[in-house]
């Protein structure tokens, strides 16, 4: 929901901007202004706990958020959205899911099906006595 904000913000701002609506687009600044300012401040308080419970558990200090961190963490953090959102668009729209060599059908108001069945085979060769994980 948060990225979904964040990308109509964005195209709403772009849209408006377009067509001279200009206080709409800066409306819709301001929702990309604050979207961007709330994941900033989720960025400092967690470095802040964590930092906390570094100081706590090993007795260091930890290392300063410079501010080419703090924007690649930005970035990141807006790609996850992007990412998480369109694993569960995904997720919600499939109908045939297959896992371990087992296909099932979902079936929306009974639940699952099962189309076919063939055991998982690992093919990988077995460990020896040398291999370590």
């Amino acid at each position: 929901m948060n990225y979904g904000l964040l990308a109509g913000a964005t195209i709403g701002m772009g849209a408006s901007a377009l067509s001279g609506g200009w206080i709409s687009a800066m409306f819709h600044a301001a929702g990309v202004g604050t979207f961007a300012l709330v994941n900033w401040l989720l960025i400092e308080r967690l470095h802040a706990v964590i930092g906390q419970h570094i100081r706590e558990v090993q007795g260091i200090e930890p290392a300063a958020l410079t501010t080419s961190t703090r924007m690649r963490l930005l970035a990141a953090l807006s790609v996850a959205l992007v990412a998480h959102t369109l694993a569960t668009l995904a997720a919600a729209m499939a109908h045939t899911v297959r896992w371990r060599g087992i296909t099932y059908k979902v079936v929306p108001p009974d639940g699952l099906r099962l189309v076919s069945y063939a055991p998982f085979r690992s093919t990988a060769p077995p460990p020896t006595r040398r291999a370590s994980f």
